[in-house]
């Protein structure tokens, strides 16, 4: 309602009632147009609250979409490291397998050259004669001294 309205309802209140119906009838009515204006105010305010509800679920609606397409590239990375981490092992085995093929076969040059090789030893026996002593050309007495007598053993180390 107008100002012009209210104006006119005043105006009849006055002439037809009472001045104390009219009173407390002018009051209701003043009170009804301050609720009026005051229920325009909650309507356009809630208006706004549904318009910002409605942006807020557009909002999380994409936002639980980024989150999937984290989570998704999280569990790719997981993978990813994990098979990083498995190459890496795979690389470490075969360099292992590589240096033990070498390591053996080091082994097994030098064990074929020792094989190979014949295995010497000298071996000394003391052999001591009768013990009588021995005149030399000059006629000078020898005595039997303990030699040696020297020879070589070949055994083959298989």
């Amino acid at each position: 309602m107008d100002a012009n309205q209210l104006e006119q309802i005043n105006e009849i209140i006055k002439k037809s009632l009472p001045a104390q119906v009219g009173e407390v009838l002018r009051e209701t009515l003043a009170q009804g147009e301050k609720n009026a204006k005051l229920v325009k105010e909650q309507e356009s305010l809630i208006n706004n609250f549904k318009e910002a509800l409605v942006k807020y679920e557009k909002d999380v609606i994409e936002l639980e979409a980024k989150i999937k397409d984290e989570d998704e590239l999280v569990q790719r990375e997981i993978a990813l490291v994990e098979g990083i981490r498995e190459l890496e092992i795979d690389r470490l085995k075969y360099q292992l397998e590589s240096e033990k093929s070498k390591s053996e076969f080091v082994v097994s040059v030098t064990m074929g050259l020792v094989r190979n090789s014949e295995y010497r030893k000298k071996i000394f026996d003391t052999e001591i004669t009768n013990g009588l002593p021995m005149l030399d050309a000059n006629g000078t007495a020898h005595y039997p001294m303990p030699t040696s007598k020297s020879h070589t053993s070949e055994e083959s180390i298989l």
